[in-house]
């Protein structure tokens, strides 16, 4: 599909998947504001709602599984007393600590606003477990990420794009570059203001069918959306999360906002000069590492 002046990328790719092209002429139509908006150029916003025409819910392919793999993986968390400051949230989850290497599976701090709650900082599993999973054999070990130009036509993601959106807050997250020899240089991406990243993300809740019949409490799990690289990112990866801007977070987390097409133009790549991505030491490759000389850059930022 050819991408006309002003479309974005992503934005293209997710209506195509939806059988629906953003032009003048569909029922999709794109409007652009010419000015930066907090740091970020042309925030797309979607004004009528395209047909959904789809498949029954299905499994990623083992392709899209795979790619999963290599997207991003690692990231850093601030107290959540800090956290549930600066997102204007209810702390639940009460943990003082930094960490400073999160890997998959792990629990994680995300901002939520469910319907007649207010919103609030709560601990949930990093990697979906989808809510048809059956039993903790089946559950999947690589949906920590989902991949945002096709996340509203997989049956998988599309209904939590609807009703089960959250934030992901970051000090920063990790890549690595591969270089000559199957050499690899990690790198830490950040924002260059120190404030904390807002990365979109989905949350099912699962319940196991092979639990005592007194655990009632259902596991509650996240992956976080990627999206095409920006300038800086492409140095690094083919891939990048999906950084919301800050007047984006109440329409992100609005639990009456309904129409998943509604989200998608919040879903492109933030804007290079947003970041900076220094290169750190070899001892984040190993998720057992912890501690904030992680993040000690070991040569020059990377330059755009």
């Amino acid at each position: 599909m050819d991408v006309a002046r002003g479309q974005s990328p992503v934005l293209v790719a997710a209506f195509s998947a939806l059988g629906s092209t953003p032009n003048e002429a569909s029922a999709a139509i794109i409007c652009r504001s010419p000015r930066p908006v907090n740091g970020r150029l042309g925030a797309d916003r979607l004004r009528h709602e395209p047909a959904w025409n789809g498949p029954a819910p299905a499994w990623p392919s083992a392709t899209e599984t795979a790619t999963l793999r290599l997207m991003c993986g690692r990231f850093t968390q601030r107290p959540t007393s800090e956290m549930a400051a600066i997102f204007s949230a209810v702390d639940r989850l009460d943990d003082a600590d930094s960490y400073f290497n999160v890997a998959p599976t792990q629990r994680i701090a995300v901002v939520v606003e469910r319907p007649e709650r207010e919103r609030a900082i709560v601990g949930y599993r990093w990697g979906l477990v989808p809510s048809w999973t059956k039993g903790t054999a089946r559950i999947p070990e690589r949906m920590f990420n989902a991949r945002a130009e096709t996340v509203a036509a997989r049956p998988i993601f599309r209904g939590l794009l609807a009703k089960h959106r959250l934030i992901v807050p970051a000090d920063g997250f990790y890549e690595w570059r591969h270089g000559a020899g199957g050499s690899r240089q990690p790198y830490y991406i950040r924002r260059v203001d120190g404030r904390p990243l807002a990365l979109a993300g989905l949350w099912a809740s699962w319940h196991d069918p092979d639990a005592p019949e007194d655990v009632h409490e259902p596991l509650r799990s996240a992956t976080i959306l990627t999206t095409q690289p920006n300038a800086l990112l492409g140095q690094i990866h083919d891939r990048m999360p999906v950084i919301l801007a800050e007047f984006d977070w109440d329409d992100w987390l609005d639990p009456n906002l309904t129409d998943p097409t509604s989200v998608l133009p919040l879903l492109g790549p933030a804007a290079a000069d947003l970041l900076e991505a220094i290169p750190v030491g070899p001892r984040v490759n190993s998720a057992r590492n912890q501690g904030p000389e992680l993040v000690e850059p070991v040569g020059p930022a990377l330059a755009v």
